[in-house]
């Protein structure tokens, strides 16, 4: 039996993005361009649009049109918080706001990872989608016992992850926590978002062989990026 239109709209789209042809924050073709790409009224467009808006592949801005969404399309959980479901490198960078150098002790929510007197990297950056539209405020908090070179590090490119993997750090596990916030206005500038707007903070912790803490980190998402499903497998 011969799908639906309004199926054959949101299954090309699904692969247009599954293929690269768009990608985070590219604009969608017009309604106006769907209905004549595929010879149908407005209405199935409409519900492939909503369709997929509803399962977090796109956004609809009125006035502006449909996007990508940031999440693409939707995974499971498990998935996404493992970082899996990261932007591409090539469509992201990062700008580096702050580093510094200090023990544990200097920051409250570190020292029970790493130990009161345990030497740290302090790492502040805004990951950025190539439009320049930003994605997450990080702030990291990296061991120099056992990172000593971060900082000396390519901080506008590179995850920290990716630099473990880089250096042979084997990560045995990756642990994610997250809950909602409000944002100081200096946080809420960063993101180009009203501090009374609430974000979701992902909290992340870094344990290598042995339960040696490698990092612990705060990400700030901006809200267009907030989309996140739990599968349940029974």
């Amino acid at each position: 039996m011969a799908a639906k239109k309004h199926e054959q709209i949101r299954e090309w789209i699904q692969d247009e993005i599954r293929q690269g042809h768009y990608v985070e924050g590219d604009q969608l073709p017009t309604e106006q361009a769907l209905m004549a790409q595929f010879g149908v009224s407005r209405a199935p467009v409409q519900q492939a649009m909503r369709a997929l808006e509803l399962n977090g592949v796109v956004v609809r801005r009125p006035g502006a049109g449909t996007f990508v969404s940031v999440w693409g399309l939707r995974t499971d959980v498990r998935s996404a918080l493992a970082g899996e479901q990261e932007q591409p490198a090539e469509h992201t960078s990062y700008r580096v706001l702050a580093t510094r150098t200090t023990s544990a002790a200097a920051l409250e929510w570190t020292a029970t990872v790493f130990g009161p007197q345990h030497p740290v990297a302090v790492l502040t950056r805004l990951k950025v989608h190539t439009t320049g539209r930003p994605i997450a405020l990080e702030q990291a908090v990296i061991s120099l016992v056992h990172v000593p070179e971060i900082l000396d590090q390519d901080l506008e490119t590179l995850s920290t992850q990716d630099h473990f993997t880089r250096i042979g750090l084997s990560v045995r596990t990756l642990t994610n926590h997250l809950s909602a916030q409000l944002l100081n206005p200096g946080d809420a500038a960063h993101l180009e978002i009203d501090p009374t707007v609430p974000v979701i903070r992902q909290h992340r912790t870094v344990i290598g062989a042995g339960d040696v803490p490698y990092e612990t980190a705060y990400f700030h998402m901006h809200p267009t990026n907030q989309l996140m499903e739990i599968t349940r497998h029974v």
